[in-house]
């Protein structure tokens, strides 16, 4: 009831689980923590009732990069967002966690320096499936674009711990509702 997202990752790495809803990430984790498992793993659609239903999306997740308004240096912050969108820094960047990190600017993913990685390689099925996903879904509280709140929203478990509560505690849910509201809106106060 209480594993983290890492949690149920690390048990995937370790085989003790047969699938996981998570990304290209998990390459890597099989990678370092289960290598003879590496040549057994892949990525598939999400399950549909019928198989001639539309593959459609799930959550998404990103991370959006900000230059805060009460940056010391704003104007070296966003120089250097500009420079890891330059082709070469990008496709590099992006070789840290092969398809674990899927481009965002079009073309990239046709270059031949981003093709000739062997993670690409070896798991283009999987890099296929999960951009189809991508493009048909949107991070919870990004549905119309980034939002700092909605970020905070989803990384810091509060949502979690509510239910948490309410299924092993037996909280009332009105009474883990209030409590959550309120833990969400000291986070929110903390930004503005």
């Amino acid at each position: 009831m209480n594993y983290a997202v890492l949690d149920q990752a690390n048990l995937y790495y370790q085989g003790k689980t047969a699938f996981d809803f998570n990304s290209g990430f998990h390459i890597s984790g099989v990678e370092t923590n289960s290598p003879d498992l590496v040549d057994s793993i892949d990525c598939a659609p999400l399950p549909r009732i019928n198989k001639d239903d539309p593959v459609y999306g799930a959550e998404t997740s990103n991370i959006p990069m900000v230059v805060w308004s009460k940056s010391e240096h704003p104007e070296i912050c966003k120089a250097f967002i500009e420079t890891l969108y330059e082709d070469e820094t990008y496709t590099e960047f992006l070789g840290a966690t092969p398809v674990g990190m899927l481009p965002s600017i079009t073309g990239i993913s046709d270059t031949e320096k981003y093709q000739s990685n062997e993670i690409v390689q070896k798991f283009s099925n999987a890099e296929q499936v999960i951009s189809e996903a991508v493009e048909l879904s949107a991070a919870i509280g990004f549905e119309h674009g980034p939002s700092v709140e909605a970020g905070l929203l989803t990384s810091q478990g509060i949502i979690e711990e509510m239910f948490q509560d309410i299924i092993t505690n037996g909280t009332d849910v009105k009474k883990a509702a209030k409590a959550a509201e309120e833990k969400l809106n000291e986070v929110f106060e903390s930004v503005q």
